[in-house]
């Protein structure tokens, strides 16, 4: 997956604070209020290797998993809108 599209998926999850740091693609993460030890994220630590990019991590709470699955474990998308992240991630194709 190009760099593009995995920007087009935060964009999609309404992640934010969107950063290009050495092979990853940086946010804010997602799991901040609940996982994080001060309920924020203000430095993006959550990420997505350019390499790799099926999968993405947090660096400060150390959540991790598949991109795809994201958008459910968070809530942030609608059923339609999660449909939408899949064919932009190339998991399903488009009729």
């Amino acid at each position: 997956m190009k760099k593009d599209k995995i920007i087009q998926l935060f964009d999609l999850m309404d992640l934010i604070n969107i950063k290009d740091r050495d092979g990853w693609l940086m946010c804010s993460c997602p799991f901040a209020k609940d996982k994080h030890t001060k309920g924020t994220d203000r430095n993006p630590s959550f990420g997505v290797s350019i390499e790799t990019p099926s999968h993405y991590h947090c660096f400060s709470c150390h959540s991790a998993g598949l991109l795809m699955t994201l958008p459910s474990e968070i809530g942030r998308a609608s059923c339609r809108e999660r449909v939408e992240i899949a064919v932009v991630a190339g998991a399903v194709k488009k009729k």
